[in-house]
């Protein structure tokens, strides 16, 4: 008697577990995969006539207002990150622009990364990019972006990747 008493409890508590279980999905932002990648980093050429250095420093009001980081979304799974019209000292070699990336949970952290030793005086305006692989359709997520070029460039965007994602964020420096 006390048996089978116990093997109905024993079932009625794995049936609950197996019910509440299968309610508990939340099916609007699925379990974001972790196994995310960088690929495709590139860096441009030199955009502009080589200025010297001094007056670009005093100058560089309007082009502060166009520098700007665009993030869309390319076929299988991608976001392509641009960090566009940034300036720093002329020659630099494909070499000196690297990125990093660590994910926590639907987090993104990604880290620009530019080796900028000022050998030469003039400046450069340059654009750099990253690509973002392996995410998945209709997922929400939260990306935070820093560069250290020129000042301290940061910020947090929420985004949902569809195949129509196209974002641009202003960069405001400290």
């Amino acid at each position: 008697m006390v048996q089978k008493v116990f093997l109905r409890g024993l079932s009625l508590l794995l049936a609950s577990a197996l019910v509440f279980s299968s309610c508990n999905k939340d099916n609007k932002n699925p379990k974001v995969k972790e196994d995310l990648s960088l690929g495709g980093v590139s860096l441009s050429d030199c955009k502009n006539d080589k200025l010297p250095y001094t007056s670009f420093r005093t100058g560089s009001q309007e082009q502060k207002a166009k520098e700007r980081v665009v993030f869309e979304a390319l076929d299988g799974g991608t976001l392509k990150v641009s960090h566009l019209d940034w300036s720093a000292t002329c020659g630099l070699s494909k070499e000196a622009s690297s990125f990093d990336m660590k994910v926590e949970g639907n987090k993104i952290i990604l880290k620009e990364q530019v080796i900028d030793h000022n050998l030469f005086d003039c400046r450069c305006i340059y654009d750099n990019s990253v690509e973002i692989k392996g995410l998945s359709e209709g997922t929400t997520y939260v990306l935070q972006f820093t560069s250290s070029q020129n000042g301290y460039l940061y910020f947090t965007k929420h985004f949902n990747y569809t195949k129509d994602l196209k974002e641009v964020v202003y960069a405001k420096r400290d």
